[in-house]
């Protein structure tokens, strides 16, 4: 299982992604809505966002979240890509949403609450990354690795060289 930002899967025809955010625009990816955050989530401070997201999260079960969005890949695989069984059994599932990793502005988004929390529930790991036009998997700098919150609830952005970071997992 794979996060990523809808800008960096979209480049290519790949199937996998499940949006996990509130809005899509033009994408047609299947939503999962237990891992969409409230409509509390546009108005809000950044430690506010994680404490209430982190409830949201509390509610669920990791290991069914887990199984769902592996269904749901599988199943988006095969009605809208054709893929076969087999094939679709090996795609990966992406939760996808808006925040670009790496970008200029604060480095946070929900997909990597997320990612944590299965990784701290499930001793899975979840990065970022895409599949390149090779048909290749490509992980790239997490949130985990490029800030670090605050406790005021605000970011410091990390280099990529650093081993620092907020999450459980450091893979860089």
């Amino acid at each position: 299982m794979l996060t990523s930002c809808y800008s960096q899967w979209s480049k290519i025809w790949t199937p996998g992604g499940i949006s996990i955010s509130r809005t899509q625009k033009n994408h047609a990816y299947p939503v999962y809505a237990p891992l969409v955050p409230g409509d509390w989530c546009f108005d809000i401070k950044t430690i506010d966002y994680i404490k209430r997201y982190e409830a949201q999260l509390s509610h669920l079960d990791a290991r069914t979240v887990w199984e769902e969005l592996k269904e749901m890949a599988i199943d988006d695989a095969i009605h809208r890509f054709g893929l076969d069984e087999a094939r679709a059994l090996r795609v990966e599932p992406v939760m996808l949403c808006w925040e670009k990793p790496g970008g200029t502005s604060a480095a946070f988004c929900h997909r990597r609450l997320v990612a944590q929390w299965l990784q701290s529930e499930l001793g899975v790991i979840v990065p970022e990354g895409h599949i390149d036009k090779k048909g290749c998997r490509v992980i790239t700098p997490s949130f985990d690795t490029l800030c670090r919150i605050e406790p005021d609830g605000t970011f410091t952005r990390l280099s990529k060289e650093t081993n620092q970071g907020q999450g459980t997992l450091n893979l860089f």
